[in-house]
């Protein structure tokens, strides 16, 4: 049971979404990526523990890069840090709106919002780089489904967008340092 790294106790807070309602947040000329990044996100995070500081860490970099004046953009970018970078943006811009939900209220709605946000995301992102392979592409949208659902499984944002208890937006707002 506490065989997990750093005898923590198994994560069990796990994203829960609706591939209908992630598909209401990409462009349907994506629709064919899509199922694939849900499969591919789905399989990774049901094997790995939530994202550690060092990942978010990658995370805020390509970021950056990608979105920042100071960052070079998303050219020359890699697939999975275009993917990283879109799944970044997806939960800075719901901080930084103060979590806004658009009439959605948490809970799966807001999973499924974010997640197809980020795959959103990073097909503009990855068109934006110039583009390349279908693969690659599918490559930087598994990334990006991956990713969202990797940082909804750090608790802090469990509690915000409605895994386990709700810690409203007060828990938010002290993550927004964190992820910043």
């Amino acid at each position: 049971e506490y065989n997990s790294p750093d005898n923590r106790p198994p994560q069990s807070y796990r994203p829960s979404f609706n591939s209908d309602d992630v598909g209401q947040h990409v462009d349907s000329e994506n629709h064919g990526f899509l199922s694939q990044a849900l499969s591919h996100a789905h399989k990774t995070v049901q094997h790995t523990d939530d994202i550690d500081e060092d990942g978010v860490q990658n995370l805020r970099n390509a970021h950056h890069q990608a979105f920042s004046s100071e960052g070079q953009g998303p050219q020359g970018m890699a697939p999975d840090a275009l993917g990283g970078a879109a799944a970044f943006k997806v939960f800075t811009d719901m901080m930084s709106s103060g979590g806004g939900s658009h009439g959605s209220s948490g809970g799966g709605d807001m999973q499924s919002k974010l997640i197809g946000m980020a795959v959103q995301h990073a097909s503009s992102l990855f068109d934006q780089s110039g583009g390349g392979s279908s693969e690659a592409k599918q490559s930087a949208m598994n990334s990006a489904a991956t990713y969202a659902m990797q940082l909804m499984m750090k608790k802090e944002m469990s509690n915000f967008i409605g895994g386990g208890s709700s810690g409203g937006l007060s828990g938010i707002m002290g993550m927004a340092s964190k992820f910043m």
